[in-house]
């Protein structure tokens, strides 16, 4: 325990910092997607994209309307962008939902 102390406090030169102490590699771990998610991924660019770009432009309109004196609205476009396609999802074919759960 004694040694430990004073190899702790030496001075690291720049070639050893640069080289790095611990080689770690993050390990990438891929996660189901939520149903609604792999709609998105199927159906995004194809068919919800403008209709989402057009939702986000109104709700900000009606946010600077309603609140003329903040800055900022209260949501950004990914929560306006996730709510629409969950309401989306829950109004889709079960066919179209079965593919969803198989991608």
């Amino acid at each position: 325990m004694t040694a430990w102390f004073p190899n702790n406090t030496r001075i690291v030169s720049p070639s050893s910092a640069a080289r790095g102490i611990l080689k770690v590699k993050a390990k990438v771990i891929l996660r189901k997607l939520q149903p609604w998610q792999a709609y998105h991924v199927l159906t995004y660019e194809s068919r919800w994209k403008s209709s989402i770009n057009a939702a986000w432009n109104d709700y900000k309109e009606t946010w600077a309307a309603e609140h003329p004196e903040d800055k900022k609205p209260l949501k950004n476009r990914f929560q306006i962008m996730v709510d629409f396609m969950k309401d989306r999802f829950m109004t889709e074919t079960e066919e179209m939902k079965q593919r969803c759960k198989e991608y």
